[in-house]
């Protein structure tokens, strides 16, 4: 909030232990204002005079450590005794500050010292060009301008200019403060290794030039190479020229000279010798100097890695999780490993190469280096590991797969995959208890919900299976839209306590028995208004349109992209409003009891009532079942109407039924009138496959059928015209199938 970087050690008053995060606030708006009364910030703040302590408090506002030191009470207190004793006023204070830097900014004495310009004292004489160097370089990191106009007229050595060794040692020690304090406040860790990483492939762009014969580069090219690394890795900052010049010129230290051409740009030149340097030490091999260097990384790596405190797992995997589950340095390694330190390599040190290789190191890292037993600690538990073992548990449940994935290093053992499994179950349970409700945390609140109830039966075909299952299953479908993601609610979240029993409600698990006369049921009556009709309607004319664009493109010899003949292409083609998310979709524990009973209907119609309310609380609950089930749910809701009712419970289909049904019934009204015989002598179809459509046995192959006879007989019309009579039962199907 006062120097506008995030990086480095920020603090929060807001989250104080004493609580007093608004009495800190609102001191600190009051010193800051007294501040501005003298005329005497500390340093340019980055927020404007309409926030106050409430704002920063409500809005977590965090300062670094050093900023906020700048505003100590003491610095204040001295500052306004100062003012006493001299007895000016701020405004006099700061016409005297300006007169004063208009003198020293002009000429001075060469006779005195270029930082105090006193001739008392002991004076020494700038000889070496290393000290012209060092003197130029933190003036301007300091933006000492007075300094910089001093020392303009040629280097110090021509210009003779004399220095007390207090006052260089003054400038020595001030530039050291303030790249600590840069270091600390403006750029964290991370962001520097980034740094140390594009400044490395621009050093790798310059050798690679100069092996080619390449001896002069213009900085501007350099800076806007260096920046572009920088963007590449996600770091919008502005990089000084004048700083990144002095840093190449360190690093090649009496083979580079800067050079200023056409009285504007500056110009690198490297020595031709450099070449030959940079060719030599790629075809000499030093192996003792090689064996130093690698140990060396060892032991920087080893100590990133036992000293980084590493992922987590609490019951789920957030989306950066593996980003942050390495060191920096270890994740940079082994992107300049596997993609080279080039600048032509645009890669990410966070593809999922290098993130795979690099959990695969920390996770296998022995802290011991004298054991040989195979262990993996806790601590050191990345992501990658643990989501293998638990995948691949879920998908083949095979304790051998498991522990071969764990010998090679890749997964976590059998047992870590069990104990975390037994973790998440105590943790689910535990919630289901708590909300009273058997509601999966995938769900969001605030969307359409629907369920779906249906047997389940499993018949493991495997010579090592145990057993087999069969019973009941629920589902739970949400499709959240653009404008309507829903509320995501809290995740499932495992800690590190003892394990113990779990189970899950007795409101879920326990079916109760229930008895229905059916003799004695009230049919409720349908109700269709005009709205339905009109819907209908609305529905005939869209197919209408496919059909008269169907019977356009089979006068075309040949179709180009973009005509879509069939009735699926046509619509998607129409259809612009794809989903914008994914549906989520969650499964219910299973049921040991029998689907097809009116006990087990009712309990599924009353657990999704239950999830219903508690994720979209108003919402008439919506229930798909097939045939069978369905005649039970149409019991149920013929039984107890109060409560189960067409205005309190929505029984239905699903798509795939609706339509099995129709093309059945549709069937049955083409039941010898020669149409198969027709497909047949068509070669459309085999006389098996032909009669398989009157029972829709193929849903796909029953409805491209339709469609086809549908399309043949209107195209046969508009070339002969009314010769034949088209039966209600032709067109009948082409208009049904689009229910779905």
């Amino acid at each position: 909030m006062i120097c506008g970087h995030g990086g480095g050690d920020l603090r929060c008053p807001a989250n104080s232990k004493q609580g007093n995060g608004l009495e800190i606030y609102s001191q600190f708006l009051e010193r800051v204002a007294k501040f501005q009364e003298l005329q005497e910030l500390p340093a340019s703040i980055k927020f404007s005079e309409e926030h106050d302590a409430d704002i920063f408090l409500k809005n977590h506002a965090k300062w670094h450590k050093s900023c906020h030191l700048k505003f100590a009470p003491s610095k204040l207190t001295r500052l306004q005794s100062k003012r006493l004793l001299v007895g000016e006023s701020p405004n006099e204070h700061h016409q005297q500050r300006r007169s004063k830097r208009r003198r020293l900014s002009g000429s001075f004495d060469k006779r005195g010292c270029i930082f105090c310009s006193e001739v008392s004292g002991t004076l020494h004489n700038c000889s070496t060009m290393e000290l012209d160097h060092d003197i130029r370089r933190m003036a301007t990191e300091l933006q000492d301008t007075e300094l910089l106009a001093r020392i303009s007229g040629g280097d110090l050595v021509a210009i003779e200019a004399k220095y007390h060794f207090n006052c260089l040692s003054a400038l020595k020690s001030k530039f050291r403060s303030a790249q600590r304090s840069m270091r600390s406040c403006t750029t964290s860790q991370e962001d520097h290794l980034i740094e140390v990483e594009a400044f490395a492939r621009l050093i790798s762009h310059i050798e690679e030039h100069i092996v080619n014969g390449i001896f002069v580069f213009k900085l501007s090219e350099l800076h806007k190479v260096y920046t572009d690394l920088l963007l590449e890795f996600g770091i919008n900052m502005d990089v000084h020229k004048t700083r990144l010049k002095l840093k190449i010129l360190n690093h090649f230290i009496g083979n580079c000279q800067e050079q200023l051409c056409d009285g504007k740009s500056i110009t690198l030149v490297f020595n031709q010798g450099l070449k030959d340097m940079l060719k030599e030490a790629v075809d000499f091999r030093d192996f003792e100097a090689e064996a130093l260097t690698m140990i060396k990384l060892v032991k920087v790596l080893r100590k990133e890695m036992m000293e980084y405190k590493s992922f987590e797992f609490t019951g789920s995997f957030s989306h950066d999780c593996q980003t942050s589950a390495v060191p920096n340095t270890l994740k940079i390694f082994f992107s300049l490993l596997l993609n080279g330190s080039s600048t032509r390599s645009k890669h990410s040190h966070d593809t999922q190469a290098s993130l795979t290789i690099a959990q695969l190191v920390y996770f296998n890292t022995k802290y011991n280096t004298s054991s040989v037993s195979l262990r993996h600690s806790k601590a050191r538990e990345p992501p990658l590991p643990v989501f293998v073992g638990l995948h691949t548990h879920t998908l083949v449940r095979s304790r051998k797969m498991v522990d071969t994935l764990y010998k090679l290093g890749i997964s976590i053992s059998y047992d870590r995959v069990l104990q975390i499994e037994n973790s998440l179950a105590t943790a689910v349970c535990d919630r289901f208890k708590k909300d009273n409700l058997v509601c999966p945390a995938n769900l969001r609140n605030g969307l359409v919900t629907v369920g779906a109830l249906d047997n389940i039966d499993y018949n493991p075909s495997a010579t090592t299976a145990q057993g087999s299952f069969h019973g009941t299953s629920i589902s739970v479908f949400q499709l959240p839209k653009s404008d309507c993601t829903g509320i995501v609610r809290d995740p499932i979240v495992i800690d590190g306590a003892p394990l113990k029993e779990f189970s899950l409600p007795d409101e879920y698990t326990t079916v109760p028995a229930v008895s229905c006369k059916t003799d004695k049921l009230s049919v409720s009556q349908l109700a269709y208004d005009d709205k339905s009709a009109s819907l209908l309607e609305g529905a005939k004319v869209e197919e209408e349109k496919w059909v008269k664009h169907s019977i356009e493109l089979l006068s075309k010899n040949i179709l180009v992209k973009g005509d879509y003949l069939s009735w699926a292409a046509y619509h998607a083609s129409l259809d612009t409003n794809a989903l914008d998310y994914p549906a989520l979709i969650a499964l219910l524990p299973l049921f040991h009891e029998k689907a097809a009973t009116l006990s087990m209907v009712k309990h599924g119609m009353d657990v999704l009532k239950s999830i219903t309310a508690h994720l979209n609380p108003g919402q008439i609950p919506i229930m798909a079942f097939d045939q069978p089930l369905f005649a039970l749910a149409k019991f149920v809701q013929w039984s107890w109407p109060e409560s189960y009712g067409e205005k309190h419970f929505i029984a239905m289909f699903g798509g795939l039924h609706i339509e099995m049904a129709l093309w059945n019934t549709i069937g049955d009204l083409l039941e010898s009138s020669g149409w198969t015989s027709a497909l047949c002598e068509a070669d459309v179809a085999s006389s098996g496959v032909a009669d398989s459509f009157l029972k829709a046995s193929h849903l796909t192959k029953t409805r491209h059928a339709h469609q086809v006879t549908a399309l043949a007989l209107l195209n046969y019309k508009k070339k002969h015209g009314n010769t034949i009579a088209l039966h209600p039962t032709v067109i009948s199907p082409l208009r049904l199938g689009r229910i779905e």
